[in-house]
């Protein structure tokens, strides 16, 4: 995956959710996910894990444990959220 940090664009509250990678089904071509990704402005480096496109946000390590969630975010996206450490 793409080496990517814990750093966050303005404030959050420390209970809130954020998205740690949006991952698009394959059957999106690959340009159009980019396209997609930077118009909701969001990173787009892409990797290809399975029947997903996966475009990591966050590290996973930026997170507390046991707080990740996975949610329908469009209908051929998903997105993983936790909540980060303080």
């Amino acid at each position: 995956m793409p080496r990517v940090g814990c750093k966050i664009k303005g404030r959050h509250d420390p209970d809130s959710m954020i998205v740690q990678t949006i991952k698009i089904e394959t059957s999106v071509p690959k340009h159009i996910a980019v396209s997609w990704l930077k118009d909701h402005g969001y990173k787009a480096r892409l990797e290809q894990l399975g029947n997903y496109w996966h475009a990591r946000q966050l590290d996973p390590s930026c997170f507390r444990k046991d707080t990740f969630r996975t949610i329908r975010f469009a209908p051929d996206a998903i997105a993983v959220i936790g909540k980060l450490k303080k």
